[in-house]
């Protein structure tokens, strides 16, 4: 357990240390947070406007049709907004690998170029969303468990599907058709989590709580709400903060996988040893082990 927190340690180092070089990295999750928030304010508000004009309207039976649909419609916003931002980080990710000066502008234009596959693989996202939430609503805890399994799933099968679009610039069918296939070369049964990538929000998580309880205490002895104002406020910042530096850190380590399982090279800038201490040999082959 030790060794593999040291290799996780030294694999979430390497990619600071991208994210270090290249601090405008930073800019995307932000661009994909305010997007993501002008989108859910554009859907969100208009709907809360038709409902309070007619509340009757929730027992429309029309409601089961029109629901799905701005369902998907949202969904496909969403995913498509955070894909673009996704793919910027990644182009970039690969200017740097190959020894370029990636720029902010460098990944929006390399990002447009991907825009068509962008869409097509938001649109599937979507259709999968909608069909999973149907499953979810219509039956019960089966449904509900079926949803869960079939999204652990795809999110497994898909996992390399955004770098194969950007590394080998294939489309989405071919994109998963790849993607599984890696998979199933280098993860085989031996999917687990790497611990460094998800400890600065595990850390965050386990001190936001802390927080909170000590600021009710202080509440209490204060008789003030004030200390709980300004903790929440801070915790809101701080996950923010905290949120839009792990998507980077996870876009890095993703792409620096992609290269190993794939060109067997580790990028300059990555710990050898670790990257290597990611894919454990089993049976003869070499399974990567990821804990995240």
């Amino acid at each position: 357990m030790f060794r593999r927190f040291q290799e996780s340690w030294r694999l979430t180092k390497s990619c600071w240390a991208v994210l270090q070089t290249d601090k405008q990295l930073l800019l995307f999750p932000i661009l994909s947070g305010l997007l993501s928030t002008l989108l859910l304010v554009g859907f969100v508000a208009p709907s809360v406007y038709v409902v309070s004009q007619d509340p009757k309207i929730l027992e429309s039976p029309a409601l089961n049709v029109v629901a799905p649909l701005l369902f998907f419609l949202l969904y496909f916003c969403l995913n498509s907004g955070i894909l673009f931002c996704n793919t910027a980080v990644l182009i970039c990710v690969k200017q740097r690998f190959d020894g370029g000066q990636p720029t902010v502008m460098g990944g929006i234009k390399g990002a447009l170029e991907f825009l068509p596959q962008i869409f097509s693989w938001a649109f599937l996202g979507g259709c999968l969303g909608v069909i999973l939430r149907q499953l979810e609503e219509n039956f019960g805890f089966l449904g509900s468990l079926v949803a869960r399994l079939c999204g652990g799933a795809w999110a497994i099968v898909s996992y390399f599907a955004l770098p194969v679009m950007v590394f080998e610039k294939v489309g989405p069918t071919q994109a998963l058709r790849r993607s599984k296939e890696i998979i199933s070369q280098t993860w085989g049964q031996s999917l687990g989590a790497y611990l460094g990538l998800s400890a600065l929000t595990s850390i965050f998580g386990w001190t936001a709580i802390l927080a909170l309880l000590g600021s009710i205490g202080l509440c209490v002895a204060t008789e003030s709400g004030t200390p709980l104002a300004v903790t929440v406020v801070t915790i809101l910042l701080a996950g923010v903060a905290v949120s839009i530096v792990s998507s980077c850190l996870t876009q890095i380590f993703q792409a620096a996988l992609y290269v190993y399982a794939t060109k067997k090279e580790v990028p300059g800038c990555f710990d050898s040893f670790a990257m290597e201490g990611a894919f454990q040999q089993r049976n003869g082959k070499k399974w990567v082990v990821l804990r995240r």
